[in-house]
């Protein structure tokens, strides 16, 4: 018993105690989080990491082009039948394209149930992650040290998202 009269709650409850003012003990915690706004907004954090790393990989694809492309599209250099075709049509066409491919995969994972969104969102993020790595590793040689940097820098991301004030507040300061 404490103080207070109250009864302690099991090992089971006790992480959803800090929830209790929200609704009962029954209402799990994703339940509670998602009322309070967090995880919407967690997603949406998310959706805007996958989306830069998508943008930074067609970037860094512009980029990387010989300067012959710029006068003459059709010597783009692409792995990729599918976004070569728009890149040979002229960059106007390409950055229409990243516009809507990217408007795309974002509505796609903003709509799709959970489990299949992070997995759908993981495996854009993942592949643009290494299109864009192969560019620093190959074309802008910095070897290893390109795509370990990139890695670095999407990790604090992830950790930065994670890590938002946003879930601090909902988790207190409990320091048992």
């Amino acid at each position: 018993m404490r103080t207070d009269g109250r009864p302690r709650p099991s090992r089971r409850s006790r992480w959803r105690w800090q929830f209790h003012y929200r609704g009962s003990l029954r209402e799990s915690a994703v339940v509670q989080l998602y009322t309070l706004g967090i995880l919407k907004n967690m997603k949406n954090k998310l959706l805007w990491l996958l989306a830069a790393v998508i943008v930074f990989d067609f970037g860094i694809t512009l980029l990387g082009q010989p300067a012959s492309y710029w006068d003459h599209p059709h010597t783009a250099d692409e792995g990729n039948p599918i976004f070569r075709w728009f890149m040979i049509r002229g960059v106007v066409c390409y950055l229409a394209f990243i516009l809507g491919y990217t408007s795309g995969v974002v509505a796609l994972v903003s709509r799709l149930p959970r489990p299949a969104a992070i997995i759908t969102g993981l495996a854009f993020l993942f592949s643009h992650y290494f299109a864009g790595a192969t560019w620093l590793d190959f074309h802008f040689h910095l070897n290893m040290v390109g795509p370990a940097i990139y890695a670095l820098v999407l990790a604090v991301a992830f950790l930065l998202v994670f890590q938002s004030g946003d879930w601090k507040s909902c988790f207190g300061d409990d320091k048992s």
